[in-house]
């Protein structure tokens, strides 16, 4: 079997399969494809993965509270440059329906888990009390004023998200960055 080390640029990277059977899809890929099915994490909100001779190569996830599966596969495509790849796109016909910044305190709070477990030489697939909301239940926090605090900052993120979609890209590096370092004082 061929194996990469990297996504070439503009071809998939990653797939996430969104199902409502969770167990008969674990099964039915394994069977299917020879993959094989991690337990679902209870840290990732039931989020599991798919491996092949121990290499990741694809997620899952089930029902998410009131938002029910659609069953369908997430595809990602591989890309060095996503401002110009979004500017491309849309020059082409494209219609970017949720800017980056949207999804950047997800994204960010992602990167820094798996960049602190690979910087302590620990697993980053394993679940540990080093994300955001653990640190500020760490402090002091309750659960609602924590999650009530990381809404906060996902809406700074979608109105940012706004604001870099209305300033047409110009200053979106300014605006990612001012995201960046707003994030990181509050970490």
């Amino acid at each position: 079997m061929t194996s990469r080390s990297a996504a070439p640029i503009g071809s998939p990277c990653w797939a996430d399969l969104w199902t409502s059977d969770v167990e008969g899809s674990r099964k039915f890929y394994a069977d299917l494809l020879g993959w094989e099915a991690q337990e679902p994490s209870p840290e990732f909100g039931g989020y599991f993965m798919f491996t092949r001779n121990g290499a990741p190569v694809a997620g899952g996830m089930g029902d998410m509270g009131d938002m029910k599966a659609d069953n369908s596969w997430k595809v990602y495509l591989a890309t060095d440059d996503i401002a110009k790849t979004l500017e491309t796109a849309e020059a082409e016909g494209a219609r970017v329906v949720a800017p980056a910044m949207a999804v950047a305190l997800p994204l960010l709070e992602v990167c820094l888990s798996v960049a602190r477990r690979f910087l302590a030489s620990e697993p980053i697939f394993t679940g540990d009390r080093g994300h955001i909301h653990h640190r500020l239940l760490d402090r002091g926090f309750t659960p609602r004023r924590a999650a009530l605090l990381l809404y906060g900052g996902c809406g700074v993120g979608a109105g940012l998200s706004l604001l870099e979609s209305m300033i047409h890209r110009r200053y979106a590096g300014v605006v990612v960055v001012l995201f960046g370092l707003v994030t990181w004082a509050g970490v």
